[in-house]
């Protein structure tokens, strides 16, 4: 499987799984320890701080489905709507 669509399995098992399925201890799976979370109150690194916006999200939206539409690749980084 060729990096772009690793990266974009990764996105949708995040969404679908991670956040559909509240399956949060999938997370060191599908990030690296220091990854980033960009939010509006600032940047964030690491597994904890993106635990946290799960957990929110899960607090805020307990019963959001989220459907991924679509996912771009670029090299090294990508994105997806829902």
């Amino acid at each position: 499987m060729s990096d772009t669509n690793n990266q974009a399995a990764t996105i949708h098992r995040f969404y679908e799984e991670c956040l559909n399925q509240h399956k949060s201890e999938l997370l060191p799976e599908l990030y690296t320890a220091d990854a980033v979370v960009h939010t509006p109150n600032g940047d964030r690194a690491g597994l904890a701080a993106i635990q946290e916006t799960v957990d929110g999200v899960h607090t805020m939206f307990p019963d959001h489905q989220f459907k991924v539409e679509d996912v771009i690749v670029s090299g090294d980084k990508a994105a997806a709507r829902w």
